[in-house]
Formats: structure tokens, sequence, C-alpha cells
């Protein structure tokens, strides 16, 4: 049996309401005076913001959770004639099933596997679990200065050897180098996918799941 209980999550932008609340007031360069220009510049900028919008909790969303002890689970949100509450009701319930197979996973002894977990996933459902008030169990430490601890391992951190100023690697990269395998398609996809071909967004978060527990294996954190 293994020893880790390996995650990931997948995001996607929040609907175009809800991003109008917190869209910022684009500007352009002040070098320039052409009206035309500056309402391209603008334009661009919106456009660029809204690209982005699944990397952050306050413009984002959980939409897919993946956990993998021998075997993958993939919970996804059902977006068909689905408005925003509906879309909250399901992120939550992913996000409570999710802290509760963690604490569970840490009781039994296990530690909790990511690819810049520390750096992408734990802050993005921390934040969106404020949000949507889903309670996060008292026996995961959110609130140490110095990041996640054990059992909580990042394994993009491990990736970096003690090499405080190595920048991102990506779960693709380090798995191609380690021959591995590749991830099963575009994430930038997801929205579509999920709601007009979600078998494909799940085969994409499984290989994920995948790749991220053989990058453990071959660094020897997982085990079993």
């Amino acid at each position: 049996m293994s020893n880790a209980f390996v995650y990931d999550i997948e995001t996607v932008p929040l609907s175009e309401a809800r991003l109008a609340l917190v869209e910022p007031e684009h500007k352009a360069p002040g070098n320039l005076k052409d009206p035309e220009k500056i309402a391209a510049a603008i334009a661009e900028k919106a456009k660029e913001w809204r690209e982005k919008a699944a990397l952050s909790p306050i413009t984002g969303r959980v939409a897919m959770v993946g956990a993998k002890i021998d075997e993958s689970e993939i919970l996804h949100l059902a977006f068909a004639d689905a408005d925003d509450d509906e879309l909250d009701l399901q992120e939550g319930v992913m996000l409570m099933r999710l802290w509760k197979c963690a604490k569970s996973s840490m009781m039994d002894g296990k530690i909790l596997v990511s690819w810049n977990g520390h750096g992408f996933d734990i802050p993005f459902l921390i934040k969106r679990s404020w949000a949507l008030k889903v309670t996060i169990p008292p026996e995961i430490d959110i609130r140490n200065k110095w990041g996640m601890q054990p059992p909580w391992i990042d394994l993009m951190r491990e990736w970096q050897c003690g090499d405080k100023t190595a920048g991102y690697t990506s779960l693709n990269t380090a798995a191609g180098f380690l021959g591995l395998g590749q991830k099963a398609g575009d994430c930038l996809q997801l929205r579509h996918q999920l709601e007009h071909d979600p078998e494909t967004a799940v085969a994409y978060l499984k290989q994920d799941l995948a790749l991220t527990e053989g990058i453990g294996r071959r660094m020897g954190i997982i085990t079993g």
C-alpha cells in the first residue's frame, strides 16, 4: 500500500458576472496619445487579465480535484445549466471532500504529495474555502509562517534540491526529463472539456496524478 496521498487541482476563471466585480481599471501606457491605440492597449490588458483569471482564487475557482492513494479519484464541476450559485455549491462539496480525505490520510500516517502544491494548490484551496465558508480541519495547520510543513510534501521544492534561487519547473518538464511521459492535454481547454467532453478532462487530471506519483517514486519519497 502506498505511503502517500497524491493530490492535484485544476482551475477555471469565474463567470463574466463575477469577474466584473473584481476587475481592476486597465490603463494604457502614458506615452500613447492616439485614442485608437489607447483603446487597443486597454483591450489587450483586459484580455491578458482574463487569460490569467484561472490562476488566482480571487478570479478563478476549483473546477477539478484529483486524489490518489492506490487508485485515483476525480471530482469535477458539472457546468451544464449551472449558474454561479450552483457552481459555488459544487465547488464547496469538492473542497470539503478533499480536506476530509487529506485529514484522514494524515491520521493514517501518510504523506500528502503534490507538484507545486505549496506555491499554487494549497493557497488556492485555502482561499476558495474561505470564500465559500468551507471549514478546514483544525488538524491541518495553515498558519505556519514557514508554509505547509510535513506531512505536506511539495515535489517541486524537493526538485530544487535546496537551491532557494531555483525557479519554477513545470510538472511536464520534470516528468519528461525523467522519462515518465507527458501531460495528456491542454488545461486551457478545461472549461470546454468539462462541459462537452468530461472524459477527456478526467483523463488529463489522472495523467497529472500519475506523473506526480511517478516523480515522487523516482525521488524515493513515495513508496509502497
